[in-house]
């Protein structure tokens, strides 16, 4: 053997790219059978490929099925049981494999077994469960159950030693079984770094109260629309110095309360906000201190004039002038019962003028706002200030039509912005422009340009408009028209056929 192997640190990296595809840096199917096969060559390879081999784990049911055989079997719905109760010696011998699990997390094998609630109860008993897993510190309990009869199971397995948690509060979950799950998180969990917190439960009474003296090493923070954080709490979350990553719904009842001594949110980088009006957003972005926002995602529930766009949009250009990193902007509308009979909010270019300063966006989707009534110079502008561009969505509410843009627009978007792949707008397409891009040297920067959703897009001559989009961009991949007009649908149908694209990448 060469000496080299016999470097434990060595030794493990080389059994890591079993674990990985070498080229795309993702899990390989078969690399767990690959370091099975490593650790069975000799006794100098067998400890340090089992630790890798048992590092990650997205079941039980693998360590259960490492009991011997008359412990368990498998039920018809492939779920495993246990026919006994495993000795002492059963559980002492499973820690040889269960102390080297660092990671409980999916995604999920396909066709590995599961294991009954049984086998849960039995397993995430307190005190057998830090037995078993000394040295897990990333615990996804999705991948276990999001049942209602397990979720109790979740307060005993916590520990300091946890820094990522996941978990699903169940549909039928009453609001004290969820708060014994949160204190338990304070008391037990002090070094968590990301929480996640789904929830199928229906009830409205879910609270979710956390303090900075609480989760002081806190850098991720996501929670479900379904789930509500107390104001005192996001009040606490300001101050977190190394809140990074922030998904929350906010209280119907907050208020900004500015402490111009300490900074807001100084580390965020990416915050996702539902709220009821989009002055409760511009307010919020308004309090962030950081430096280094890079994504902003944002959707509210009542329709906001165009004042209120705009104020939002100046706040977005000052978080641009401030963080050098900034990219991502998504700004969405929720609809509501009452939305088709509102009177939609027509949205004019000076309302998103201050989008034009921000340059280095390289995302950016305004859904269901109003009605955009945009025209061919705007575009133009867009096209010169957004260069980096690669997503661009302008959709306006379903059911209002506006083709203020000519198709010629187009043409100066996709040659303006060569990084431009996906394009969500509405142009008036009746009239075909003639030729392709202005000039030949331009045409190799539509290349990238693969997805065109030409939502409520008007058309008269698909023949035209697919001679057109083929010169334009020749890589066009997807076209997709969402349109409730039939004699529209029909010619988009036509156009996408003459492209020779398939029929199942246009929707209606």
């Amino acid at each position: 053997m060469h000496p080299c192997l016999l470097v434990h640190e060595l030794l493990l990296h080389i059994i890591g790219f079993l674990a990985e595809d070498a080229t795309l840096r993702t899990p390989c199917p078969s690399g767990n059978r690959d370091i099975a096969r490593f650790a069975r060559t000799c006794k100098s390879f067998m400890d340090p490929a089992l630790d890798v081999l048992w590092h990650t784990q997205c079941a039980l049911s693998p360590l259960v099925m490492c009991l011997p055989y008359d412990v368990w079997s498998r039920r018809v719905f492939d779920k495993i049981h246990f026919i006994r109760e495993p000795s002492t010696d059963d559980w002492v011998k499973l820690q040889r494999y269960s102390h080297r699990i660092h990671v409980f997390s999916g995604p999920k094998i396909p066709g590995l077994s599961g294991v009954d609630d049984g086998i849960l109860k039995t397993i995430f008993a307190p005190q057998l469960f830090h037995e078993l897993f000394p040295s897990v510190h990333h615990l996804d309990f999705n991948i276990f159950s999001t049942a209602s009869v397990t979720f109790p199971l979740l307060p005993g397995v916590l520990s300091s030693r946890l820094v990522r948690l996941s978990f699903t509060v169940p549909q039928w979950c009453h609001p004290d079984a969820f708060l014994d799950v949160v204190d338990s998180i304070h008391e037990r969990a002090s070094s968590l770094q990301v929480l996640n917190i789904n929830s199928f439960a229906s009830s409205p009474g879910l609270e979710v109260r956390l303090s900075e003296d609480q989760v002081p090493q806190l850098s991720t923070l996501s929670l479900s629309v379904r789930l509500r954080i107390t104001p005192d709490s996001l009040c606490c979350l300001v101050q977190l110095q190394n809140l990074r990553v922030l998904s929350i719904k906010l209280p119907d009842n907050y208020v900004i309360a500015y402490r111009p001594l300490r900074p807001s949110f100084p580390a965020l980088r990416r915050i996702k906000v539902t709220a009821p009006s989009l002055d409760m957003c511009s307010a919020l972005l308004s309090s962030i201190t950081s430096s280094k926002l890079e994504e902003i995602a944002i959707s509210y529930d009542a329709q906001a004039p165009c004042t209120s766009l705009r104020a939002f949009f100046q706040e977005v250009q000052h978080i641009h002038d401030r963080s050098c990193g900034f990219h991502t902007l998504k700004l969405q509308h929720n609809l509501q019962l009452t939305s088709s009979i509102d009177p939609p909010f027509v949205i004019l270019a000076p309302t998103l003028a201050p989008l034009l300063a921000c340059s280095r966006l390289r995302v950016l989707c305004l859904i269901n706002l109003g009605s955009f009534d945009i025209n061919d110079q705007f575009v133009g502008q867009a096209a010169l200030a957004w260069s980096a561009i690669e997503e661009l969505r302008l959709r306006s509410l379903p059911w209002t039509t506006s083709h203020s843009t000519s198709f010629a627009s187009f043409r100066e978007l996709v040659e303006h912005c060569p990084r431009l792949r996906r394009l969500y707008m509405a142009f008036d397409a009746r009239i075909v422009p003639d030729g392709g891009l202005g000039n030949a040297e331009s045409a190799p920067q539509t290349l990238s340009f693969s997805m065109f959703n030409v939502y409520n897009s008007q058309i008269a001559d698909a023949r035209a408009v697919a001679r057109y989009l083929r010169t334009v961009v020749p890589r066009l991949k997807i076209l997709m028209a969402e349109t409730s007009d039939t004699t529209a649908r029909e010619m988009w149908r036509d156009t996408q056929s003459l492209l020779k694209i398939a029929p199942l990448q246009l929707s209606s």
